[in-house]
């Protein structure tokens, strides 16, 4: 699994995202890859602030859970800089 994270809702730079499509281009089919994810903190922590994985809001409870694999989160792969595909985070997030 490749995660990137980011305070203050910051987004990754155009070098992180090339690095990020060259890492991923290189172990996209082994079974072990899990995907890449981009988690954002609104300020500096999911203690002071919202938390979001791929630009979906979530709790910090499925935060721990996801980080410890026990909850699934659609991955996605950036096509351009500052695009998505149209991924979303399972319903059970949004509760």
């Amino acid at each position: 699994m490749l995660i990137e994270e980011k305070r203050y809702l910051s987004n990754p730079t155009w070098s992180q995202m090339r690095l990020f499509e060259f890492l991923i281009e290189k172990i996209k089919y082994d079974p072990k890859f899990y995907g890449f994810f981009l988690i954002q903190f609104e300020r500096s922590s999911p203690d002071d602030g919202n938390v979001y994985i791929n630009y979906k809001q979530i709790t910090k409870k499925i935060l721990i859970e996801f980080l410890k694999f026990e909850f699934i989160i659609p991955t996605f792969i950036f096509k351009k800089p500052n695009f998505i595909q149209d991924n979303s985070v399972s319903k059970a997030v949004f509760r």
